[in-house]
């Protein structure tokens, strides 16, 4: 079965777009919660109804940018902090929904938090395609046989057609990275007790050791004998 978009209005698949890459809704709740919120796609239940993905249900790489993806792997893998934001099939007053305000750019500050800005739609889709598709890179084997051509992508700007990620994923991808920085000032501290361990028990053996040799030194016969002999010669 190939592989489709579940994007309302977009019509990728991997028969017709073989260039094209799909990802997986991602398992953590709040990046979960954040790409169903900016797809915007209604459940079956009827209208204020969100839609729940399947185990199939994909995204195409239409919806993300250059800066969503790893620089430093050949694979182009999307970043913890990637959230699908470009819809240029959608209606004004979608897109208006999926942003907060007009005219700000896509920024990512220190601590990894989004405040993503996304490029905006050109004329058709032949055109969009063509300057959005820069590079192609190599075949990537997968699990089940699943072999995926995987491209960069890029866009140009559109000042005047800028979409902004949800605050409440922002707020908590927040969070998870304070958790992450956590976590690792954690484990350095934990090595840095043990290390100051290791180095106090070393020391505790040494002392051991010049008390055991004092004792041997106070309670030797011939040792004492010496130092009788030595003063005697001093006398």
């Amino acid at each position: 079965m190939p592989r489709n978009c579940c994007v309302p209005l977009c019509n990728a698949n991997a028969r017709k777009d073989p260039l094209i890459r799909y990802y997986e809704f991602p398992c953590d709740a709040g990046r979960r919660k954040a790409w169903l919120k900016n797809i915007s796609r209604q459940g079956s239940k009827g209208k204020g109804r969100l839609w729940e993905p399947s185990d199939m249900s994909l995204v195409c790489s239409l919806h993300f940018y250059g800066g969503d993806y790893k620089k430093s792997t050949k694979l182009k893998i999307l970043l913890p902090t990637a959230v699908p934001i470009a819809f240029r099939n959608y209606p004004e007053y979608m897109r208006k929904e999926n942003g907060q305000t007009q005219g700000r750019k896509r920024r990512r500050s220190t601590c990894g938090s989004v405040f993503g800005a996304v490029e905006g739609a050109t004329a058709n889709r032949e055109e969009l395609e063509h300057k959005r598709v820069s590079e192609l890179a190599s075949i990537s084997s997968e699990s089940n046989d699943r072999r995926e051509l995987v491209i960069e992508v890029t866009a140009e700007m559109h000042p005047g057609n800028v979409l902004l990620v949800d605050k409440t994923c922002e707020t908590t991808l927040n969070i998870v990275n304070v958790l992450n920085d956590a976590k690792k000032t954690e484990h350095r501290l934990k090595m840095k007790i043990k290390l100051q361990q290791y180095a106090l028990q070393k020391l505790q053996e040494e002392h051991d050791i010049m008390r055991q040799r004092i004792h041997d030194y106070d309670e030797s016969k011939e040792i004492q004998d010496f130092v009788e002999l030595l003063k005697s010669a001093d006398e």
